[in-house]
């Protein structure tokens, strides 16, 4: 990768963050009114100039506004600035819990960043919650088959219990689809349920079937958590994973119950 963080000086650093926008994004979401602070944030973006953006977004970042940061370097032509677009954010906690279930890290940040661009209040229409976007049946069956306290639907937005019990599904799916990367990322999009329709009747290369997947939101999907793993695996220690992870699609010879279950359900 070439990272080029795009440089701004403290003096430029200090007249945004007093801009009137700013400040009322600022006071939004001290009043934890974040569906405004975010309207606020769009609105503001179409304003200002491409440096003041670049800084508002390394401010917002540096406010743990992470999915802010994200939305504002995009709307410039600096795409390599990698820290302000792929952020490490809740790293202890993607790395105890990849760790533990002996997941990649990688990986892990890589379906957080396409699931929700780390807004821990995400919801989504679906019902899916967090960073990982969970639904909450999934994650309360989690909870009880691992004895992991949940008291609520809105404990999800908690991103310590959200990325634990997202470590365990992604953990549970990939068991299912037999230690494959690619079928459980697919899975986990658009559920385990539907994965045997697309199973090739052969074995095929991953990156070609793919492209058989009747679904554009799955194909799409997996096409930008594919790019996602690369950047974070070059991030944390820059050995590429990118063989592991595209082994072959095998033909349809797994076990059917192994896809019992509906969209982004436990089964």
């Amino acid at each position: 990768m070439r990272s080029q963080i795009v440089p701004t000086s403290s003096s430029q650093v200090k007249r945004v963050s007093r801009y009137p926008g700013i400040l009322r994004v600022k006071e939004l979401k001290l009043l934890n009114r974040r569906t405004q602070a975010r309207a606020e944030w769009r609105c503001l973006l179409s304003h200002y100039s491409e440096l003041d953006i670049i800084v508002a977004s390394r401010l917002a970042q540096k406010m743990g506004w992470h999915d802010l940061a994200i939305q504002g370097i995009s709307k410039t032509n600096y795409k390599d600035d990698i820290p302000l677009r792929f952020p490490l954010a809740h790293r202890d906690s993607v790395l105890l819990n990849a760790k533990a279930q002996h997941l990649h890290p990688a990986w892990v940040f890589g379906i957080i960043r396409q699931e929700s661009a780390f807004i821990e209040d995400a919801a989504s229409s679906a019902g899916a919650l967090g960073l990982m976007q969970l639904i909450p049946e999934t994650a309360s069956i989690m909870s009880r088959k691992h004895h992991i306290p949940y008291a609520h639907n809105h404990a999800l937005c908690d991103p310590k219990l959200n990325v634990r019990l997202g470590a365990l599904y992604l953990k549970h799916l990939f068991k299912r689809m037999d230690n494959n990367y690619i079928l459980t990322t697919a899975a986990y999009n658009a559920g385990p349920g539907r994965i045997p329709k697309w199973l090739p009747k052969k074995t095929m290369d991953a990156d070609l079937w793919i492209e058989t997947i009747p679904y554009y939101e799955t194909r799409n999907y997996l096409q930008n958590v594919l790019t996602y793993i690369e950047i974070y695996q070059q991030l944390l220690d820059k050995r590429s994973i990118l063989a592991e992870v595209l082994s072959p699609i095998p033909g349809k010879n797994l076990p059917h119950t192994a896809f019992k279950g509906s969209h982004r359900t436990y089964g």
